[in-house]
Formats: structure tokens, sequence, C-alpha cells
């Protein structure tokens, strides 16, 4: 059975799960399941990182499948695909010399939570520091060559959402690694910024009353839209937060209402539903991912006309008509998050 990747992004890696999961896999196909890149028109960093997702699962459950080899490594997508490491990543290639940080974009590239522990006991850091300082490196990497590289408002409001994202991640994943990746699209002035692991999903470990869990079988559906109403994720605070840290309920929500403001969007995914949340409304798709990934896309010149104070405000008034009296925690109701413990 010959899969062929014509567009590798988000869309299509979604349907591509879902059609995967819905025919078992092709397990019965006595050709076994092959994907081939030989149609590939188009190829942006979350859909990488999206069907590298697929081949890890893949490999999970031993399912038996191959990857056909390149037949034409010079043209465009395949030669940007290259470019970016995705073809290295999946083991398609031994090429070493592809770039890590382009000119519009940064490889997917994955991160060891174990050895990154490592090296912050070493230098005797923590992870409030590791989220501020990946946040910085991917806002000055994509914003490097546009008109925002000194534009303190939209930079600060790009962190902040980046280090909700991969706070998440510590939060609720219970993984090992986590990957990301990012690209700027020049034309339409956006930044699209993807987060992913393969851990045990919004469903485990997002918190749910007692009574809720006893009536009501959690799906992923009730787990993402739980994950965004503000204040709810303070009850699942791991130890490693500090004090200004405490109650960060809010992070997601907030990140929404960023990236919405622009006209972008909040994606989440998280087992068998992809959720895009967009403003006044959401798209919902079926899927079939280990984990969980989070994408943002922001318009950056709407960027500048938000005001990061009424979308605190906003946030708190949502939380308060659900009864949750909880304010943001301090680093949560700040932009600019660079203390040093």
């Amino acid at each position: 059975m010959i899969i062929n990747i014509v567009n590798c992004k988000y869309e299509k890696m979604i349907e591509l799960s879902e059609t995967l999961s819905r025919n078992d896999y092709y397990q019965k196909h006595e050709d076994g399941l092959i994907f081939s890149f030989d149609k590939l028109d188009f190829i942006e960093p979350t859909g990488a990182i999206m069907f590298w997702a697929i081949i890890d699962k893949l490999k999970s459950k031993e399912y038996t499948f191959s990857l056909k080899t390149l037949d034409k490594e010079s043209s465009g997508p395949i030669s940007y695909g290259l470019n970016i490491g995705f073809f290295q990543m999946i083991g398609l290639s031994t090429n070493t010399q592809f770039k890590a940080n382009g000119r519009t974009y940064i490889s997917p590239t994955k991160v060891n939570l174990n050895e990154l522990y490592e090296r912050l006991r070493k230098k005797h850091e923590n992870t409030e520091t590791y989220f501020d300082d990946i946040a910085s490196f991917l806002v000055e990497t994509n914003l490097k060559f546009t008109d925002y590289k000194e534009n303190t408002l939209v930079k600060s409001l790009i962190e902040y959402s980046i280090r909700e994202m991969v706070r998440n991640i510590f939060d609720h994943s219970e993984t090992d690694e986590y990957n990301y990746s990012s690209q700027y699209y020049e034309k339409d002035k956006r930044v699209e910024i993807v987060i992913s692991d393969n851990g045990v999903g919004l469903r485990e470990t997002v918190p749910f009353d007692m009574e809720y869990k006893w009536f009501n079988e959690i799906s992923d559906r009730d787990a993402i839209l739980r994950a965004i109403i503000p204040g709810i994720t303070a009850k699942s605070n791991h130890s490693y937060a500090s004090e200004t840290h405490k109650n960060t309920g809010f992070g997601l929500n907030i990140v929404k209402r960023i990236a919405t403001h622009t006209g972008g969007d909040l994606t989440i995914v998280s087992g068998t539903l992809a959720m895009s949340f967009h403003n006044k409304r959401h798209i919902e798709r079926i899927c079939d991912f280990t984990g969980t990934i989070i994408r943002i896309s922001m318009y950056l010149d709407k960027l500048n006309d938000i005001i990061f104070d009424e979308i605190i405000n906003d946030a708190k008034e949502e939380a308060l008509a659900l009864g949750i009296e909880i304010d943001p925690s301090s680093a949560s109701s700040s932009l600019n998050n660079k203390k040093r413990n």
C-alpha cells in the first residue's frame, strides 16, 4: 500500500493520521505500508513534526512500514525538506549539511529532558530559566530578518506564548523528550510555532472534579476544552514552579487570546482529536496521535494592537464567570519574565 505525501502540512497530516487509524494502519495489506515523497509539493515545519509523530507511533506499535528512497533531491520541496533536516530525522537521508536555523525557519528539533535537566543542574539554573531561554531563542531567530526584530511588544507577546506552550510539556506530558520547530512566512508576515511531545496526552493529566470523573467518561475533547479554561490547570502545577508561577492556570487561555486577536489561531492536538481555536469559533478534526501537539499561528502586524492588561482582565472575568476564583500568577500577568533565581 503506497501512500503519497503530497502536502506535508498540518491539515494533511491530521487527515493522514485519521486515515491510517481508521484503516488499522493497513496492517492487513499484503504489500505493507510504504510512504513516498515522489509527488511532494509542499512541506512546512508543523507538518514535518506531525509526520515525525506518525512515524514514531508506527514504530512504537511495531507496525511494518517503509519509506521510499528519495528520487529527486534537487526538487524544491525535497531540497527544502533536506535543508530543515526533515528527511534526515525520519531516516531517508544521511546528509548532515542541513541548516538547523535558516532565514525563515527553525528545523524540527528534539530535546531530551533528562539531558536538559543535567545541563541545568550543572549551571545551577532551573526550568523557568530554560523556558525564558528557549522562548528568546525562538523569537530572536524567527524575527532576525524581519521589521519586527526590535519591536519589544511583538517579541514579548511571542515569547510569552512560547513559554506557556513549553511549560505545558513539563506540566502535562509525563514524557522524557519534546520537539519544537517554527516558520516565518514573509508574504503574510505570519509566524507559526509548534511544540510536541509523545507523552500521555491531556486526557490523563488535565484535572477534573472527582464527581465529573465518576459520572462521565472523559474524552480528548473534554480535556482540550478544559485545558484552555483559565485557572483550571493551576491544580496540576508541578513542584518545579517558583512562587511567581504558582497558580499558573491561565497560560493557554491567554495564548489563545493573543493568537486569535491577530487573526491567527491556537491548535491543540491530543490523542484522537485536533481543535483549532479561531476568533469566536473553533474547528474540530478527528486524528490519532500519541501525546500532545500545540501550534500557534500569529500575524505580526496585529500584535502591535494588543493591550496585554486587557487580555489578562478578560481571562480573569471568564474565570470568575465560571466560578473560578483564582488570579493568574505574577509571571502569567507579565510579559517580561527574565528573572534569574
